[in-house]
């Protein structure tokens, strides 16, 4: 019995591991963040993110999820559905110029677009957070 519950204590912090997709702050000062438990995406919206103004669980499967590597950057995009409504979120960084420090510039493209059904609804802009 003993082995057991050491066995569930140590696999408890393993169980609450979370892998961010995807993370935007806003230009009007909300934050989004995506996040992978398992087979579970989650997905959060608001100006704070322990108090979310939207809170979603989605089967993974049931998360159309694009992430693209580059050498020096990377590109992800993914789409998180509410009902009537459709979340697609977009991050892109692409290397810039090389600086004289040897430093590289980077450039950063981020939004949130919010439908409803097939009506456009807003775009989000994120801010660069590197």
């Amino acid at each position: 019995m003993k082995e057991f519950l050491l066995v569930i204590i140590c696999t408890l912090p393993m169980l609450s591991h979370a892998e961010t997709l995807f993370y935007c702050k806003t230009t009007n000062g909300k934050q989004v963040k995506v996040e992978k438990h398992g087979n579970i995406v989650s997905y959060a919206f608001g100006k704070s993110l322990n108090k979310p103004e939207l809170a979603l669980k989605k089967s993974v499967d049931k998360v159309p999820i694009n992430i693209e590597p580059y050498a020096s950057g990377g590109l992800t995009e993914i789409t998180i559905t509410n009902g009537n409504y459709t979340y697609q979120l977009f991050q892109e960084i692409i290397a810039g110029k090389w600086n004289k420090d040897g430093t590289r510039n980077h450039d950063y493209f981020g939004s949130i677009s919010i439908y409803r059904g097939k009506k456009h609804l807003a775009d989000l802009k994120c801010i660069p957070n590197f």
